[in-house]
């Protein structure tokens, strides 16, 4: 029977084990399944030896001395190490075998004292032992490895522990307890080539000595999370020791001397195999479903109900069922869990915290416990006073499992933290040498300088330092700023200088001069005399001034209307600058005809104009332009200056699906600079519905953008919901797509075509973008959670840094959305990653279907590819869905569309299978 458990045990695991693992958790299987096979034989063999000849009121001394004695091996164990672990781990399961075959030579002659030193050796060796091992293990495997692989190594262990004890029983039907201690030597010398197994092969080729950093007791002590986990050690070590007395004291009383070997033996087996039913049916959904800190209360809360019962029964009975609950949990469902605790600890943490906790916290609360026991013996209490006292330890236990979870997560929170820098750059206010520096560069003889060092006085409010004088500088563009630039300054020093600028040589100059002069007075004369000139710039800027004070007359319209329709973009730029200077409501029309003008830089001008002067005629030419990248950010600012007005325009507009997509897809981001709820709320009910995916994912930039700028700003949880389930049952789509895709070329060669390869790369790339709009909603569900970091995490190089990122998501998210999301980030095959998704993978397709899904889809890019695919594999049964894509309404894709028929219209065409 062990050997089929043994067999099964490795099953279960085949399916979750990936290659590169293989190895190293099979020896590490092996080895623990041995060692702890020889500890039940050493462990059977010391109790019944010891309890027939010694009272169970000397078991807090042997208590008391194995911690001592731990103490001081793992204090010369660290100070003697030179060598790898592996090779330290080797070289203590031979040690122990050689002890045990010496203390089998003692007892035949030696008194009671050996039985004390067998009971003692056998708890120094078994600590020393299961800390290395852990140790080393945890060297091999991340946390997403551990909780995938500690199960099935733990497993191992448990089975073991069967193996062991069966041993015991059929052995003590033969022999004297002794001779179990023979075997038990022997499986410790087997086991001791497991660790060597564990190492790559470079390193078991070539072992080499390596310093290890000494015992850091200030780093472990410096860290709250690891004296809480050793505050959790200690106490389940107190409340385990005091279970373990109360047990073997009522064995002791009910139990003949020499039925003891036989009746530990069978105890124990019993218990093994609970453990191993444990471990193979529990371990996993608990560690699922409650987590690390939820799982770790499981063994004290029975604890916890062991005691109640015996406190009021009393009895053997009772004494069973609190041994029930230690042997069936704690080397399976709590070692397994334990271990996971000092996974996300760094490498140097690990190492200190694994031989202080393991061994001062482990020994040490089997000391507390020692002292409680002989405290009360002294005074005479009775078993009730050690029930009341393990029932308080296990409460006390029960609390600190709980308050472990915040501080757990925040080890993966800081692996993330230092995997990620964020620098941010601020440029400071100007200080005196900067002020200096730039007031150098309007002296610059680089055109460019000039006008940036005005940009940047003028930014600064700092104008005031502009001299009048440069209205003389030689380029027409640095006098052109400088006018404005005082202008909007409200400066009106520079005003005398502008008289002489007049008949300057360029036309911008003088139409800039006029724009000024024109807004505080009218010169009807010199403006018709300027219209009636030949320049067309500073024809254009006097024609408006006119026609904003009323006084122009037929000629002026007619030489308006040509400019419109006739006019070159210099005098079309120049009206339209000048209607931006001081706009008035009958420009409205001539605005929205030149927003409409060919030239981009007319557009450009024309959008200066109405920006100076919004008004809801504008909307749907603002909409227009929010597609065209140069006019798309002053069209925001415009849209934004007119708030109510253009809110409720662009929520119409936003789902209006007859819309150019062109202009929908530019919406989201314009509503999200309004902010607040009402828009949150907005873009969200659209995101739930809105088909086009480019649509959905600007929703949700715009929606995190609002978060990032307004940490208050709640969304509606339910809908966020919403949203993930959708998103996530899409990304599998496109998973179980691509895998039908890529299975069934290799089923069928002659579907490895281009197209075939394009498809599968663009199913690729939407997968990817899928996730990241997944970890956007992520981020907008959990706030309070550094997302986007976790996001990047998944991606990185690092295994422990992409572990981190799955602990934490795992420990945000519910099942049954929790296996989904994370078998998405999976790095596991496909094949893997969809036997996660549970409800979320719709039904499955064949290699036509997956064609045929992709038709209806309104991605132009998939639908030419499976177009194209289909065609030349000859699918005749998808023609009827290939020609209604062939009207001129598909643009591109018709062209593509009509291509396919024609090839599916060939004679001889023989159609290829088409199985999944």
């Amino acid at each position: 029977m062990p050997r089929r458990c043994g067999v099964r045990v490795l099953n279960l695991g085949q399916r979750r084990i990936r290659a590169s693992e293989r190895r190293p958790a099979g020896a590490a299987f092996a080895t623990l399944l041995l060692a702890m096979a020889a500890h039940a034989l050493l462990e059977t063999a010391r109790d019944a030896l010891f309890l027939a000849s010694v009272p169970a009121a000397e078991l807090p001394w042997v208590y008391f001395a194995i911690a001592a004695g731990s103490l001081a091996v793992a204090w010369l164990a660290e100070r003697r190490t030179a060598r790898t672990t592996s090779y330290q781990l080797s070289a203590w399961l031979l040690f122990s075998a050689g002890s045990v075959l010496a203390l089998k030579v003692v007892l035949v002659n030696a008194g009671t004292w050996a039985l004390y030193a067998l009971y003692i050796w056998s708890g120094v060796i078994a600590t020393v032992i299961i800390t290395r091992f852990w140790l080393l293990v945890g060297e091999h495997f991340t946390i997403t490895q551990a909780k995938r692989l500690y199960g099935m190594i733990g497993a191992g262990g448990v089975l073991g522990a069967i193996v062991g004890s069966g041993l015991a029983r059929l052995l003590t039907m033969q022999v004297a307890p002794q001779g179990l201690l023979s075997a038990a030597a022997g499986l410790f010398t087997l086991s001791a080539a497991g660790p060597l197994l564990m190492q790559p092969d470079e390193q078991r080729k070539a072992p080499a000595p390596r310093e290890r950093e000494p015992l850091d007791l200030k780093l472990v002590f410096q860290s709250s999370y690891a004296g809480r986990v050793g505050l959790l050690v200690l106490c389940s070590a107190v409340a385990l020791t005091l279970a373990d007395y109360l047990f073997k004291s009522r064995v002791a009383l009910a139990v003949p001397a020499p039925e003891l070997g036989s009746f530990f033996a069978s105890v124990y087996l019993g218990l093994n195999v609970l453990s191993l039913i444990v471990q193979l049916a529990l371990v996993p959904p608990l560690v699922r479903g409650l987590g690390v800190s939820g799982t770790l209360t499981v063994l004290p809360a029975l604890l916890l109900g062991g005691a109640a019962s015996m406190l009021l029964s009393g009895g053997l009975l009772a004494g069973l069922f609190l041994k029930g609950a230690d042997g069936a949990l704690r080397h399976s469902l709590h070692r397994t869990v334990t271990e996971l605790l000092f996974v996300p600890m760094g490498e140097r943490l690990r190492s200190s915290a694994r031989i202080l906790l393991d061994v001062i916290a482990q020994r040490g609360g089997q000391a507390v416990a020692s002292l409680t026991i002989l405290a009360g013996l002294a005074v005479g209490t009775g078993n009730e006073f050690f029930i009341s006292v393990l029932m308080l330890v296990a409460a006390l236990w029960i609390f600190i499992a709980y308050g472990l979870r915040e501080h757990y997560l925040n080890l993966f929170r800081q692996t993330l933290r230092e995997s990620a820098a964020h620098p941010y750059t601020r440029f400071p206010g100007l200080d005196l040498g900067s002020l200096e520096s730039v007031i150098a560069a309007l002296n610059s003889t680089n055109d460019a300088e000039v006008r940036a060092a005005l940009q940047i006085l003028a930014g600064d409010g700092r104008t005031r330092l502009i001299p009048s004088l440069i209205l003389y500088h030689p380029s027409p563009e640095v006098v052109v700023d400088a006018i404005e630039i005082l202008d909007r300054a409200g400066r009106r020093d520079f005003i005398p200088i502008t008289e002489r600028l007049l008949e300057h040589g360029s036309p911008q100059v003088r139409a800039a001069v006029l724009r000024l002069r024109g807004a505080r007075h009218v010169n009807e004369a010199e403006l018709k005399r300027l219209v009636a000139e030949d320049c067309p710039v500073v024809k254009a800027t006097a024609l408006a001034i006119l026609l904003r004070a009323g006084l122009a007359g037929a000629d002026e319209d007619r030489e308006l209307e040509r400019i419109l329709s006739q006019g070159g973009a210099p005098e079309k730029m120049a009206l339209a600058q000048a209607i931006a200077h001081k706009p008035a409501a009958q420009f409205e029309d001539v605005l929205m005809r030149l927003a409409g003008d060919a030239d981009s830089a007319v557009r450009k001008a024309a959008l200066s104009g109405m920006s100076a002067a919004p008004t809801a005629r504008y909307l749907p030419t603002l909409m227009r332009m929010l597609s065209q990248r140069e006019l798309r950010g002053a069209a925001r600012e415009t849209l934004l200056a007119m708030e109510e007005t253009s809110l409720s325009f662009l929520a119409g507009a936003l789902t209006d699906e007859q819309r150019p997509i062109t202009q929908r897809r530019h919406i989201p981001r314009t509503l999200m600079r309004f902010g607040g709820k009402r828009v949150a709320d907005l873009l969200l009910e659209q995101l739930l519905v809105e088909r086009d995916g480019v649509v959905r994912y600007k929703i949700l930039r715009a929606l995190t953008q609002m978060r990032r700028e307004n940490a208050t700003l709640e969304f509606d949880a339910s809908k966020l919901d919403d949203a993930l389930e959708t998103i996530v049952g899409r990304t599998y789509q496109l998973v179980e797509w691509r895998f039908v895709l890529t299975e069934g070329a290799g089923a069928t060669p002659e579907r490895r075509t281009e197209a075939h390869t394009l498809l599968v790369r663009l199913l690729f790339d939407k997968e990817v973008h899928a996730i990241e709009r997944m970890f956007m909603l992520l981020s907008l569900r959990f706030p309070n959670e550094d997302i986007a970091t976790v996001f990047r995490a998944t991606s990185s190089a690092n295994a422990n840094v992409r572990s981190s990122s799955r602990e934490l998501l795992e420990n945000l998210l519910e099942p049954p959305r929790r296996a989904a999301v994370l078998g998405l980030i999976d790095d596991a095959p496909e094949r893997d990653r969809l036997a996660q998704a549970g409800a979320y993978r719709a039904r499955p397709v064949d290699y036509e279907g997956v064609l045929q899904a992709l038709l209806d889809k309104p991605s132009p890019a998939a639908r030419s590819l499976a177009v194209y695919h289909a065609a030349e594999l000859g699918m005749s049964r998808l023609r009827p869905r290939i020609e209604r894509l062939t009207e001129p309404e598909h643009g591109l894709l018709s062209s593509v569309a009509r291509t396919a028929i024609e090839w599916l219209s060939e004679l001889g065409r023989r159609e290829l299978p088409v199985g999944s």
